[in-house]
């Protein structure tokens, strides 16, 4: 076995990021480390109350200089900058920790935030050789086997309060040490590949105990984390795991093939047809009064309330006169428009985004959603899912303001009566398993069952009875949160101010690049605003 070379452990340069501008400034020097050697520690910390996970209060980004960041993501204003997102969701450039798939869902779950190129390290270990044992462990036990160095993990640490105001010393050493312990990790695995590997990555032959990453040039260190990571980039620990164990004598590389990828959008229904027709209805005196798609045109045309103007494309005139008319040439429903996916332009595989999320608008007046579509886009799966991701962080604001739990008011809004939970399994387990049960078992069963339903003996009804019914109990006083919120917004006159910040939140945060035109942040308010103060008008009245 070739001796292998060591990391030299850097000194540690922490910056703390609470604001957009703080991380203005250093984020050229993180790009300038990362253009080196483009690999970077990733880690997150959070707060747990009342046993509920809050959302990731602290982000830490380390490279091999030592340079670590960490960003306080509870007290950053939203949206996050662009640059930190494009650099998360920047597939070549590798994060790398332990357990890294999970810190990615909890960032785009808890702040929408995409990462790409995410590694777990103990993924990292089979692909150098036998050197190093990836026994099941953390980064406690990688700093140790890898690094030679103890990891001190103090339990008071990882469950302190990382929402505080200011942290303390202790919690900043913790953050950092182990982020940078991460990269620091990956790279003395890079330097033992290649220190194992064909002697000609090698720049010497001849390399000592003390052999450092400086010895090494920086073109081969980034070939071999390359060459390390193809394959098991954006996967858990335990998908690996498991293909290997369903594929004995196979070796995960890039020659051997990848892991099968999970479709994550299977659950998503694709529109089969185009959401636009672009069909022309017009007015008796041929005004044009708004696009429709070919169903509701067909359905005018069935019922005799109109007339064919022209088959393709389908135009149908009214015989009768609408209840309103457009106000102005310029009206959004006057416009034809694409079926493509309004951010990025993807033109096939599509479906409809609310973008005022469905739970709020339900509660609206009927003026402000019947025969309303202009809040309603297409999105391809991706930025579908993505725009999701970032509805929760102002749905999270929204409860806060509103005193709305995300759960409902009056706690839940279901609970499960565990006591005929308790019957329903045993009438289950006596139906489905009974040649199975043990005889001993099988009597205890039946006689839990006769005690509580109060007969003497068991039928196959009483038991299919048993096996059907609801366990769940249901609270009457429950409201849901998207009630609570748009009834708090209709009792403050600011309906029209949470449409806006809806609209604005999805302009920010997805910058779409084809929205239809005359598509806007105030559409409809005109009219609106006086409907509405006529309808406060009569409810101070009444």
């Amino acid at each position: 076995m070739p001796e292998i070379p060591s990391v030299v452990l850097p000194d540690e340069d922490v910056r703390i990021i609470c604001h957009h501008e703080e991380w203005d400034r250093v984020y050229p020097e993180l790009l300038k480390e990362l253009e080196k050697f483009s690999v970077c520690g990733l880690d997150t910390e959070w707060v747990t109350k009342d046993k509920v996970r809050q959302p990731i209060a602290l982000l830490q980004l380390a490279v091999k200089s030592g340079l670590c960041i960490l960003i306080r993501l509870n007290m950053m204003a939203k949206p996050i900058p662009e640059s930190m997102q494009e650099l998360l969701a920047n597939p070549s450039i590798l994060k790398v920790g332990v357990s890294i798939s999970e810190d990615s869902k909890k960032l785009l779950s808890d702040h929408g935030l995409v990462v790409r190129g995410f590694l777990d390290l103990r993924n990292v270990v089979d692909r150098v050789g036998r050197v190093y044992s990836c026994q099941p462990g953390g980064l406690k036990f990688l700093a140790k086997e890898v690094l030679g160095i103890d990891l001190p993990k103090d339990p008071k640490d990882q469950c302190s309060d990382w929402e505080a105001i200011n942290l303390l010393q202790t919690q900043v050493s913790y953050a950092a040490r182990d982020v940078l312990v991460g990269v620091l990790i990956f790279l003395q695995l890079t330097m033992t590949k290649i220190k194992v590997q064909n002697n000609r990555l090698l720049l010497s032959f001849s390399v000592q105990n003390t052999t450092t990453s400086d010895q090494y040039s920086e073109e081969i260190l980034q070939q071999t984390a390359i060459a390390i990571s193809q394959g098991i980039v954006n996967c858990n620990y335990n998908d690996i795991q498991g293909w290997r164990e369903k594929s004995p004598g196979k070796k995960v590389s890039s020659t051997s093939g990848k892991p099968p990828k999970k479709d994550i959008f299977r659950a998503y229904s694709l529109r089969r047809s185009p959401l636009y027709d672009n069909c022309q209805l017009l007015a008796p005196d041929y005004q044009m009064l708004c696009t429709c798609d070919t169903r509701k045109a067909q359905w005018y045309l069935d019922k005799q309330l109109a007339e064919m103007v022209s088959e393709n494309p389908l135009i149908i005139r009214l015989k009768f006169e609408p209840s309103g008319r457009p106000e102005s040439p310029e009206n959004y429903y006057l416009q034809e428009k694409d079926n493509i996916c309004v951010v990025c332009g993807k033109p096939e595989d599509y479906l409809r985004k609310n973008v005022i999320p469905h739970e709020y608008r339900k509660y609206f007046p009927s003026v402000m959603k019947d025969h309303v579509s202009h809040d309603i886009l297409l999105m391809c799966p991706p930025c579908h899912q993505k725009a999701c991701n970032y509805d929760i962080s102002l749905r999270r604001q929204l409860a806060l303001e509103c005193d709305a739990s995300l759960t409902g008011g009056s706690c839940t809004k279901s609970s499960v009566n565990h006591k005929l939970a308790k019957i329903r399994s045993a009438a289950k387990a006596l139906v489905t398993s009974k040649h199975k049960i043990p005889a001993a078992r099988k009597e205890e069963l039946e006689s839990f069952l006769k005690e509580n339903l109060q007969v003497e003996e068991l039928t196959d009804e009483s038991l299919r009875n048993c096996i059907n019914m609801e366990v769940r109990v249901y609270n009457p006083d429950y409201t849901p949160h998207g009630q609570i919120v748009v009834e708090y917004m209709k009792k403050h006159n600011r309906l029209l101010d949470f449409q806006r910040r809806w609209r604005t939140h999805f302009l920010e945060t997805m910058k779409p690049k084809f929205l239809p035109a005359k598509w806007s942040v105030d559409h409809n308010h005109d009219r609106l605003v006086k409907f509405l103060q006529e309808e406060d008008e009569k409810t101070q009245i009444s």
